[in-house]
């Protein structure tokens, strides 16, 4: 959580012993559980995958909780406000920006039918305004879905145009 900045760098650290400088309690599988975290996935392990100077654990989920608090991010070297102002993005993004939501009502996440027929997020270019029909909000409105934008998701950069920016809510 956005509060959990001194727990963050004690992980980012070289601590030897991570967990003795913050608080955690033991979750269904035994495994420590960060207290105050946005989202906590109490996982077993499935698989490592050695991948050059890193290893990547994939976890079979056992038990998922979370709360309404803001998420705390890290992006390009320093800590960011994921719950950021939609009116400064729509302010500052640069052209071709594609803004998206995940949107979730009553435990289902809504998808749009491509004209190809697979599924894909709620996406526009920028956040726009209702009467933009190219934008997200033009997007949701002309289907007259009302939904309220929460905190920022995910941001990332084109891998095949450098020029393009991903940014959901």
């Amino acid at each position: 959580a956005e509060a959990q900045k001194a727990a963050s760098g004690i992980f980012a650290s070289k601590a030897a012993d991570k967990f003795a400088s913050v608080a955690w309690q033991p979750g269904q599988t035994g495994n420590p559980l960060i207290e105050g975290s946005v989202a906590v996935f109490d996982c077993g392990m499935e698989q490592l995958v050695d991948a050059g100077d890193h290893s990547i654990l994939i976890g079979r989920v056992h038990d998922f909780t979370h709360n309404g608090a803001q998420p705390l991010g890290y992006c390009r070297g320093a800590y960011v406000t994921p719950g950021l102002s939609q009116e400064a993005l729509a302010a500052a993004a640069p052209p071709g920006t594609e803004v998206g939501a995940i949107l979730e009502n009553e435990g289902r996440v809504l998808f749009f039918e491509t004209a190809e027929g697979s599924y894909q997020l709620p996406a526009g270019r920028g956040l726009g305004a209702a009467n933009d029909a190219r934008s997200l909000r033009g997007k949701l409105a002309a289907r007259a879905i009302d939904a309220e934008l929460g905190f920022l998701y995910a941001v990332w950069d084109d891998a095949t145009d450098a020029a393009r920016t991903h940014v959901y809510y």
